[in-house]
């Protein structure tokens, strides 16, 4: 192989801290993807796939600078839509419509971008975090043009859906990308705590405090998960109501809610990204995680509320219902 990963090849990890003060380079790991089509639920889906495949995709481990420089290769691509969500919440079904639209490449939850977005907090210069700042800003941007591009060379509409805990990173990207359509998904806390609070996802960083620290500012040692989730829901939500305010453009904000994500608001929603969906509908019928498509969607709202706790109403009401309130009001 060449100095540099060809087409066909993307970035599938960044291993990175969170201090500017102590990233001096960050290796990438690349994977061969061919024109393999990103239709599984999620990036890592169709990564898991390449990999039992025989033989086995290949792949690589270079620093970022490489990410960089194979990126400028090619004119600059931005995204058709960015799409943030506070977990549990319909974001993957939306990204499962739009991906019938013809001429798109939806990225969900790309592993490689996700650090990226990451706020840090802490002790550092802002001469250093500006710094980073700018340089995490060109590494998304490399990414956006390689994701678009990676199939045949030339570039589709591209739409990058983020984990939730990207949400926390929404105002410095708002300002970097302020031409580009930004929909928050969100959902009553109360399900999406009942929903998060057998593990996964941001629910892992309560595993270690001086991470979650890091990225959310506040010190989780002893929460209960009840709590700890309520602060996050409210986290998520209040970061993106202060990006959508502050926002020059307004029109290129948008907030949807779980219960909006029937067939008239995803069509909606892909009005607003500019995008035309086709026969989606199907989609609607199978639980969106499934990379099968085998499994059948369940409607499990009431089913969350009939087994959320008292510890669970409680901290959703002292912590998390007032910002998703003030943010739903955007709809």
């Amino acid at each position: 192989m060449s100095e540099y990963p060809d087409r066909g090849w993307l970035p599938v990890h960044t291993e990175i801290q969170l201090r500017p003060t102590l990233i001096p380079k960050a290796n990438v790991r690349w994977m061969e993807f061919g024109d393999t089509p990103l239709t599984d639920p999620f990036m890592v889906h169709t990564m898991q796939r390449l990999r039992e495949q025989v033989p086995p995709a290949r792949e690589i481990t270079t620093d970022l600078d490489t990410v960089l420089r194979t990126a400028a290769a090619s004119a600059p691509v931005r995204p058709s839509g960015l799409i943030f969500h506070v977990s549990r919440c319909g974001s993957t079904l939306l990204a499962n419509a739009l991906r019938t639209a013809e001429g798109v490449s939806v990225v969900s939850e790309p592993l490689a971008a996700n650090h990226l977005f990451y706020p840090s907090h802490g002790e550092t210069s802002a001469y250093l975090k500006a710094r980073w700042d700018g340089r995490r800003r060109q590494a998304l941007e490399a990414m956006f043009s390689l994701f678009a591009r990676y199939k045949t060379g030339e570039p589709e509409k591209l739409l990058v859906k983020l984990p939730s805990i990207c949400t926390l990173g929404i105002e410095a990207a708002r300002k970097w990308w302020p031409e580009v359509p930004f929909l928050m998904i969100v959902r009553d806390p109360v399900e999406v705590i009942v929903a998060n609070l057998p593990g996964g996802g941001f629910m892992e960083l309560q595993k270690d405090p001086p991470r979650a620290a890091q990225l959310f500012g506040w010190d989780i040692t002893g929460m209960s998960p009840e709590v700890y989730a309520a602060h996050v829901q409210g986290d998520f939500c209040r970061a993106a109501r202060q990006a959508f305010d502050a926002a020059h453009d307004r029109s290129k904000c948008k907030v949807m809610d779980y219960a909006d994500l029937n067939s008239e608001g995803i069509l909606e929603a892909s009005a607003f990204l500019g995008i035309q969906p086709r026969r989606f509908e199907r989609v609607m019928g199978s639980y969106s995680k499934d990379p099968t498509g085998q499994a059948g969607f369940r409607d499990d709202r009431k089913e969350k509320h009939r087994r959320a706790s008292k510890a669970v109403l409680d901290a959703a009401e002292q912590w998390a219902q007032q910002p998703y309130r003030e943010l739903r009001m955007w709809r």
